[in-house]
């Protein structure tokens, strides 16, 4: 007599519905259309900084375009468990850290490049946007050629700049430093320079000036063009002593 074998039950799982699967095809979908736009808008965005023309314009650029920057982590495929928890959280991990870089970084280095090679437009340009900036530090920068009159440029630092034929007319230049800075041609008319370094730059003898322009000791105003005023030492004739035999 033959014993029956042992039933075994196998459980097997049922295939979701229809529904669910047309609902996650959608839900998908509709991720990857809002990382589609995000993506987009925040290239745009990118270049909307980099052609800002000013500090303010950057920030709020820049501050408006996290949260789409953050959006372009859609494109990762969601978690079935997790899914709204999962997009929080990889969003979060991109916008917030972005949240606290300097939003100017990019721009300011094209503003230096342009400050450094640029024509005379954009050279000027990148000089007022990191003027307004709060910037004072512009040692070995070429500003040949810029109109920088009726400015506040006190304590600004001219350290090895080409200033040649630069205009600074009426402008504030308390406690700036000129050291081997290069000034030939450059005009100095209705300026205070008594709290300069300003024998320590080259090309002193010509600079352009008039009888407003405040002068170290050193130096005077003749027919619009600095002089170095002689010493007595120096009005002296020499003479050789001879010697005793």
């Amino acid at each position: 007599m033959r014993l029956p074998y042992p039933q075994t039950s196998h459980s097997v799982t049922p295939p979701p519905p229809e529904s669910d699967i047309a609902s996650r095809q959608i839900s998908w979908g509709l991720d990857r259309t809002i990382a589609l736009l995000a993506t987009v808008l925040s290239a745009l965005g990118i270049l909307v900084i980099m052609a800002a023309s000013s500090v303010q314009a950057i920030s709020r650029a820049y501050y408006l375009l996290i949260p789409l920057i953050g959006l372009v982590t859609w494109w990762l495929p969601p978690l079935s468990s997790c899914r709204v928890r999962f997009r929080l959280i990889s969003w979060a991990a991109v916008a917030l850290p972005l949240f606290f870089l300097d939003p100017t970084l990019l721009p300011f280095l094209r503003w230096q490049a342009h400050l450094t090679w640029g024509p005379k437009a954009e050279r000027e340009r990148a000089f007022y946007i990191f003027l307004e900036s709060g910037r004072r530090e512009f040692s070995g920068a070429n500003l040949e050629g810029l109109n920088l009159s009726d400015l506040d440029l006190s304590f600004v630092d001219f350290q090895s700049a080409n200033l040649r034929n630069a205009q600074l007319d009426r402008t504030i230049l308390v406690g700036s430093n000129f050291t081997r800075s290069d000034l030939q041609g450059s005009t100095f008319r209705g300026v205070d320079l008594t709290a300069t370094n300003l024998l320590q730059a080259t090309s002193l003898l010509a600079v352009n000036c008039d009888k407003e322009t405040h002068l170290p000791p050193q130096l005077f105003c003749e027919d619009d063009q600095l002089v170095r005023r002689r010493t007595i030492a120096n009005s002296l004739p020499s003479t050789t002593s001879p010697r005793n035999k």
